[in-house]
């Protein structure tokens, strides 16, 4: 079965303010972290999580994951599809760029929500780049700034 729901940044867009944004935030979070666990135990790892792939059902506002969108019925969503490699890699944990020859485990997934939750609230990528390899050394050289 199918159902209704918007991409996260849509529906974060219609918080007015920054208070109801931080806890629309928080909710996502929970949502899915709760949901990442449930897989998790199941064994099974998202390893694609971007917000192109979160989104939130109309009827409760519950936030899940669907990498194929074969669950979801979004009204007027115009598929993503725009963005850049890096923009697409800045959620990608080190792990799955093959570079660290780590297994993937469930802090992959957990590594994405990070960089979806920081981008969420700051507006801003958590290590800037300009390119992939740029991204990847950032990732294994940086640490994060909250300033």
């Amino acid at each position: 079965s199918t159902v209704d729901a918007i991409p996260i940044t849509k529906w974060l867009a219609r918080c007015k303010n920054l208070d109801s944004r931080w806890l629309a935030v928080l909710r996502v979070a929970e949502d899915l972290i709760v949901g990442l666990h449930t897989s998790h135990s199941a064994g099974n790892y998202v390893s694609g999580i971007a917000e192109e792939t979160i989104f939130v059902r109309l009827d409760d506002g519950k936030a899940f994951v669907d990498n194929n969108r074969s669950n979801v019925t979004t009204k007027n969503f115009q598929g993503v599809g725009d963005e850049s490699l890096v923009d697409r890699s800045i959620y990608m944990a080190p792990e799955l760029s093959g570079v660290l020859q780590a297994p993937i485990e469930a802090s992959a997934d957990l590594y994405s929500v990070g960089v979806l939750l920081y981008r969420s609230i700051s507006g801003l990528n958590p290590i800037p780049a300009i390119s992939v390899s740029e991204l990847l050394l950032g990732q294994m050289t940086k640490s994060v700034s909250f300033q």
